[in-house]
């Protein structure tokens, strides 16, 4: 009951949605990237070194989509140049614009 609290907590904080369990892949810590819009939330491995995934979140997809691979968690302006293709094209699509098809971001 404890670790759900804590995930719904950690959901409403982000401003996030669950979007899938994740199998027992592996993490570079507690926060980390899933791809360029959504975060992962991993759990130490029992006996071992390391972290497995144990929860996907997508990004708010209108005020902060793009997830900081530095601090896995979800930001306004894309941390990579791979993420900024995609603000491109979520800025072409979108109706209305989200604010963050203002910021300049150059890479």
């Amino acid at each position: 009951m404890g670790r759900l609290i804590i995930l719904l907590v950690t959901a409403i904080i982000m401003n996030s949605i669950v979007i899938s369990t994740a199998e027992h892949g592996t993490c570079p810590g507690v926060f980390s990237c899933y791809n360029c819009t959504a975060i992962r939330l991993c759990r130490p491995k029992y006996g071992h070194t390391g972290f497995f995934d144990y929860k996907t979140f997508q990004c708010d997809e209108l005020t902060h989509p793009f997830c900081d691979p530095f601090t896995g968690s979800c930001v306004s302006d894309p941390p990579t140049k791979q993420c900024f293709d995609i603000k491109e094209k979520l800025c072409k699509t979108s109706s209305p614009k989200p604010a963050y098809c203002t910021n300049k971001t150059e890479f």
